[in-house]
């Protein structure tokens, strides 16, 4: 039980960190999506839900937790590398490719 409690104790800000850009990220993630048109439209077929949902949640929390992955790392290398683990992987395979 200690040991938990020195691994919760160490990573708490990371992961507070990470919670607080998501939360910040979110309410702009929802802005941008509807700004742009990247909504989840309802047909009666596959997508039952009642209105338009936003798609861009997920870069949400890819953002907040791309901002604590730097501080993680002994090194403090920038968040790109972690940024690229956020992308399915049909797109890491074109983004190296080309």
């Amino acid at each position: 039980m200690e040991a938990f409690r020195q691994i919760l104790t160490t990573y708490q800000g990371y992961g507070l960190l990470a919670f607080i850009v998501t939360v910040f990220a979110t309410p702009l993630a929802v802005y941008l999506a509807k700004r742009f048109g990247v909504m989840d439209r309802p047909d009666q077929d596959l997508k039952p839900h009642a209105r338009p949902i936003p798609y861009l949640g997920g870069a949400a929390i890819c953002l907040g937790w791309s901002a604590a992955r730097p501080r993680l790392s002994p090194c403090g290398h920038s968040p790109r590398p972690s940024l690229l683990l956020c992308l399915p992987a049909n797109q890491r395979t074109r983004r190296m490719a080309g």
